[in-house]
Order: C-alpha cells, then sequence, then structure tokens
C-alpha cells in the first residue's frame, strides 16, 4: 500500500511539473538595450524601423525587431515587467514621433487588425 502511495505522490509531482509552463524569456539585448539612449538616437531609431519595415537589419536591431513582433502578437505576455516598460517606451516612441512608420509596421504585421487593439491596451496599462 505504501509503494501505491509514492507511486500516486510521484506521478501526482511529475503531472505538476509539466504543467506548469516553462519560463521564456528573451535574449539578453533586450534587457541590456538602453531605452533612452535609443530614443533618443533618431538615426538609431530609424535604423530599426528600416529593419522592422524592409528587413534590412544589423543583428542588435533584428533581436529587438523579433521581441517587439513577438510581443505584439502576444500582448507581451511572455514579457517581464522591465521588458514590459522597455516596449511600451519603444512602441510609444515609434506611435508618438514616426506615425507613418508604425502604420507601416501594422500594415505589414497585422493587416486584419486582429492584434492592434489588444496591444494598444497593453500600452495604456504602462501610463
Amino acid at each position: 500500500m505504501e509503494m501505491i502511495k509514492i507511486c500516486f505522490l510521484s506521478m501526482l509531482v511529475l503531472g505538476v511539473a509539466w504543467a506548469v509552463p516553462e519560463f521564456v524569456s528573451y535574449p539578453p539585448e533586450v534587457d541590456q538595450l538602453d531605452v533612452d539612449a535609443f530614443i533618443n538616437d533618431p538615426e538609431r531609431v530609424n535604423k530599426f524601423i528600416e529593419c522592422v519595415v524592409n528587413e534590412v537589419c544589423d543583428e542588435k536591431a533584428k533581436v529587438i525587431k523579433d521581441v517587439l513582433l513577438d510581443a505584439f502578437n502576444s500582448h507581451c505576455s511572455k514579457c517581464s515587467e522591465s521588458e514590459k516598460q522597455k516596449m511600451r517606451k519603444v512602441t510609444k516612441h515609434i506611435i508618438e514621433k514616426e506615425p507613418e512608420s508604425w502604420t507601416k509596421i501594422v500594415q505589414k504585421y497585422d493587416p486584419e487588425l486582429k492584434h492592434a487593439a489588444t496591444f494598444r491596451k497593453f500600452l495604456e496599462e504602462g501610463s
């Protein structure tokens, strides 16, 4: 009887371990990004927008682009609080200072506007 209890508890623990989603974090470039320096450097912002819209990217911009697009599609569900703040700040900067570029990004990656409203709500949560 004792062996049955041990087996049952072992299976229960394994079941719980498998049921808990694995934490997925973004590459270290996201945490290392100095958002204020980034948004105050028009050349970097323009290179980033060029990367997102036309996919002409250096390696660092490509990583940030991939994270931004994943955050856009998942409403930053995988983001840490720090990453959420950074995504909000970069995105709000592009929306406010480069609205035509933001429109191009949305048209390219969300032409049916499936994510835009929910993502905008995510942006407003941090205000």
